[in-house]
């Protein structure tokens, strides 16, 4: 090491104080890049471990034609190179249970064949036993096991046959086709009497879901199982073969397997979905409806539709940038510092021939070493500290994202590579303008301590140019009028100035712009947690519908319902949360109420209209969900949103109160759709007649024009022709019927049981009804119900059966359908989430404003120190105490204003930035500035500079006037 690289070596050791603090810079700037990077690859590779233990491996599946040897198709594709492995899937049958089993298991027990690879690629996991292995051998859900008592080595026996459709009574063979069922993989088929019906087919039930359809079972024969394995849950991937039919059992190697078949695969070499896609065209030959595995292709970053990891992405990039800026600014201030320290050091080695480029040599050697030091030390930090926290955190992020693994802190080589790339580009970039004033500095200049005091060109040109010897005495500015001399010496120091108020400035603006990131942040992830968390906020729903009736009116059904509600509250685990009455009504509207969902209909990018949008008159029409909510819960929901409840009592004029807005989301993004700008009147459609006959019931659908271009939307009305069949007519040819109903007040919520996503809600009292039913014959009961003590399973079974009894035995067995729904679960992953996201926020929220107040803090002070000697001569003129705090108040004030101005435009924009990423993934946002994270932000760095202010005029008083002015380097 030659002489240059010594004296850098002994002066880091000189000045440890100094050397630590650059070291500390770097190692935050590495540490939170790589905090950053850790938490984006640990979260991906658990989120993917997670999905590959729940629901399996799988890129692609389909439905194989070839029902007679189905793994012949997939293992050709495999020996081509097409595919790397794959599992298929096949109906056996399906088993009759009792009428007690079919409240727990479903309407069936669905046998199905497994091949080999199945329990990896499908997600299948024993819990207990093993896998099958031939035709005679099956696992089963462990709900088994609890509910019937089943354990390993049991025989399973129950008769077991196809299903088969068949018309109902009043159903003509001429009018017997209807569009089959859509499951899980969009496989549809028209159905005819006698078709055999395979798994992707939703069960066939008239009654309820109002087609021309039943189904039975045929071909019935004894099966006969040995239980050998028991699983905990069937993966979301199998619904397709689980979904509405029952829970579904495995068994293998079974010659009776020749129903429907589906084939799932994966491949390799893929970078993006539509690669996927042609290479599932080619595996699935003539197969129409291909599904993907989209959680595991994003896991894999395979790009996709979703527009989430886009959002994700995109605010990391946001971060990293303000990260680098910040970290920037607070390694350029160390350095800066260090050499305006050691400026008579670098004139004395100058006047004895060390050259510039030895000079500025000696300043990137500080940072090489400072880098050599701090990158590694931050790069540990940040990873144990991303550890720490994931550790901490393990149980809540596991109970959350709900996975079966367990949650490991996953450091990437390339994210490692990257941050401390970055870090050391940082560093370079910060130490580059301190690098070139070594090398222009002079060495008389340098030896008598004046360079780092010189008066900028700038403030000589503008004191040559407006004043002279007195003239800043004489002009008596506010400053001067209001603080004295402090206020006058404070004005002459900024207008004389060098870069030192310009730094303060810039620092003070950095720490606005830090801590607004971080309020942003914090603002812009709140609207993605709440718009995707769509979990009933109540632990027990209960659901019921009588069938129509003319023996029972509106009142009687309200009577029925709400004497089984208060009968269920009498439940001793029961907390009563509230129950409604609703119905599908459709309404028409002044153009002055509908939102933009309704307007935007020729706009892609926009919210989709919800069940809405322009009627051929240029008035607007909407489907809409009007709720009648039990009075006690109304009158404490409108006194919440400030409106009198008597005003929803008037039978004279009835009122509502409508959703302002709701949460969808299209496949793709999550949306905001305006539904109401403003309250108003509207029309609900109760009724309509065409040519003689009642109309039975309305839809909607949407129509381009194909000369303009513009979507028209439509109601489409039904009636009920002969042998009950249903028909559509034309809207223009029915005569409708409709009520005046005031929306009176906009919500920006709506009570807990009825909810903020999907379709347009208007909310009355429950006795209203009594003289306005809008119609409705036939509503659809729900309550909702906190259980005490957790107690949430047996509420839901004590409940179903309060509900079931009192209901048949009110209505006369006139129940048309009833659902019970456990929501805790949910709940408690959504608080879960919430709670994991507010932490890294607030986690990274103190990160940012650490930096922030550190910046401030370090420049502050610093450049009050390093003016010691400039303090000391106006001391010892006769500057009282009182004064010389006057003028750095007055100089504190004057940064302050300087920052504050571009720091909050610069905040204004990476606001927007984070904003921009978010609405990639959730469209219909208003873009807000979060004026109180801008006040906070504010305050947090007034308080930072003045402690900053405070210490250093106590540094500059610690020495005596004399030693002070006989100092020749701080």
């Amino acid at each position: 090491m030659n002489a240059m690289g010594r004296f850098t070596l002994k002066s880091l050791r000189a000045n440890k104080v100094r050397t630590a603090v650059t070291v500390a810079g770097v190692a935050l700037a590495a540490a939170l890049l790589i905090a950053v990077l850790t938490s984006l690859t640990t979260l991906n590779d658990y989120l993917y471990h997670a999905e590959e233990a729940t629901s399996g491996n799988w890129m692609a599946m389909s439905k194989l034609d070839d029902t007679d040897n189905p793994t012949q198709q997939l293992n050709e594709a495999k020996e081509a190179g097409k595919i790397d492995d794959y599992a298929v899937l096949q109906d056996v049958g399906f088993g009759q249970l009792s009428n007690k089993q079919r409240n727990v298991f479903g309407y069936y027990f669905p046998i199905v064949n497994i091949s080999e690879n199945a329990d990896t690629l499908c997600g299948i996991h024993v819990t207990e036993g093993r896998m099958p292995e031939n035709e005679n051998e099956i696992i089963v859900i462990d709900t088994w096991k609890k509910r019937e008592g089943i354990k390993i080595g049991d025989t399973l026996e129950m008769p077991a046959g196809q299903r088969m459709a068949v018309l109902t009574d009043n159903a003509s063979t001429s009018t017997a086709e209807q569009p089959g069922k859509s499951d899980a993989n969009s496989n549809s088929a028209n159905i005819k009497e006698g078709d055999i019906l395979d798994s992707s087919i939703e069960y066939l039930d008239a009654s309820k879901d109002g087609g021309t359809f039943n189904e039975t079972l045929t071909n019935i024969q004894e099966r006969k199982f040995s239980v050998v394995g028991f699983c905990d849950y069937i993966p979301y991937s199998l619904y397709s073969i689980s979904y509405d039919i029952g829970i579904a059992a495995f068994t293998a190697n079974d010659p009776n397997a020749n129903g429907a078949a589906f084939g799932y695969i994966t491949m390799s070499g893929m970078s993006n979905t539509e690669q996927i896609e042609q290479r599932a065209e080619e595996v699935f030959s003539n197969s129409q409806d291909i599904t993907l595995h989209s959680s595991m292709l994003r896991y894999m970053w395979i790009r996709g539709d979703g527009a989430i990891w886009n959002t994700f992405f995109g605010i990391v990039a946001v971060l990293a940038s303000v990260i680098i800026v910040a970290c920037v600014s607070l390694i350029y201030n160390a350095f800066a510092i260090s050499v305006a320290e050691r400026m008579g050091q670098f004139g004395l080695l100058s006047s004895i021939g060390a050259s510039r480029k030895q000079l500025r040599r000696s300043v990137m050697l500080e940072a090489l070493l400072v880098a050599i030091v701090g990158i590694p030390l931050g790069l540990l930090i940040g990873i144990g500290g991303c550890a720490v926290t994931f550790a901490a955190l393990e149980p809540y992020l596991i109970v959350a994202i709900g996975g079966k693994v367990p949650y490991v802190i996953s450091v990437s080589p390339w994210a490692v590579v990257l941050a401390a790339c970055l870090t050391f580009a940082t560093v370079i970039l910060s130490v580059f303008i301190p690098t070139w004033r070594v090398g222009r500095v002079s060495a008389i200049d340098a030896l008598h301590s004046t360079n780092e005091r010189r008066v900028s060109k700038r403030g000589r040109k503008k004191s040559a140019k407006r004043t002279d010897l007195g003239s800043l005495w004489k002009k008596r500015r506010i400053t001067s009028r209001i603080f004295g001399i402090g206020g006058t010496l404070a004005h002459i120091n900024n207008k004389r100035g060098t870069s030192k108020g310009k730094t303060a400035a810039i620092s003070l603006a950095l720490a606005i712009v830090l801590l607004m990131t971080a309020g942003s942040l914090n603002t812009f992830i709140g609207y993605l947690v709440k718009a995707a968390d769509e979990t009933v906020k109540y632990d027990v729903g209960i659901g019921a519908q009588l069938e129509p009736d003319a023996s029972l009116d509106i009142n009687s059904q309200i009577q029925i319902y709400e004497d089984a509600y208060n009968s269920m509250c009498q439940d001793a685990n029961a907390q009563p949360q509230g129950w409604l009455l609703s119905n599908l009504m459709p309404i028409v509207f002044p153009e002055n109420l509908a939102g933009d969902s309704f307007r935007n209909t020729n706009d892609s990018s926009a919210p989709t209209p919800t069940n809405g949008g322009k009627l051929a008159d240029d008035s607007y029409g909407a489907l809409v969900y009007l709720m009648y909510i039990d009075d006690n819960t109304f009158n404490a929901f409108a006194e919440k949103i400030g409106a009198s409840p008597a005003e929803f009592y008037n039978p004279d004029h009835p009122k509502a109160i409508a959703t302002k807005s709701i949460y969808d989301n299209n496949g793709t993004t999550y949306q905001l759709n305006e539904i109401f700008k403003q309250s108003g009147n509207v029309q609900v459609i109760t009724g309509g007649d065409y040519k003689g006959t009642p109309v039975s019931g309305f839809g909607c659908e949407y129509s381009t024009n194909t000369e303009t271009g513009e979507a028209a939307f439509t109601f489409v009305p039904s009636i009920k022709g002969e042998n009950d069949t249903t028909t559509t007519v034309p809207m223009e040819d029915v005569q409708v019927q409709t009520e005046s109903l005031d929306i009176a007040y906009l919500a920006d919520e709506m009570p807990d049981i009825v909810g903020m996503t999907g379709t347009p809600r208007l909310i009355v009292p429950m006795s209203l009804a009594q003289t306005h039913s809008f119609g409705t014959t036939s509503p659809s009961f729900s309550a909702a119900f906190n259980a005490k003590d957790n107690k949430h399973e047996e509420l839901a079974e004590s409940l179903t059966n309060i509900a079931k009894n009192q209901l048949n035995s009110a209505s006369g067995e006139k129940l048309a359908w009833f659902t019970v729904n456990d929501y805790l679960i949910q709940q408690d992953n959504a608080h879960m989430m919430a709670t994991i996201v507010n932490v890294f926020c607030l986690l990274f929220t103190s990160i940012l404003t650490l930096i922030a107040v550190a910046n401030v803090f370090n420049t502050v002070t610093n450049s009050l120190i390093l003016r010691r000697r400039e303090f000391a001569v106006m001391r010892s003129i006769g500057l009282s105490d009182k004064q010389f705090r006057t003028m750095i108040m007055n100089e504190c004030v004057s940064f302050g204003i300087k920052g504050l101005i571009p720091g909050m435009l610069l905040s204004a924009v990476v606001s927007y930035l984070l904003f921009s990423m978010v609405t990639q993934s959730m469209s219909g946002l208003a873009f807000n500035f979060p004026w109180t994270y801008a006040a906070i932000a504010i305050a947090i760095t007034t308080l930072a500079m003045g402690v900053s202010a405070a210490f250093g005029m106590h540094r500059c008083k610690a020495n005596n006037v004399v030693e002070a002015l006989r100092m020749d380097n701080i």
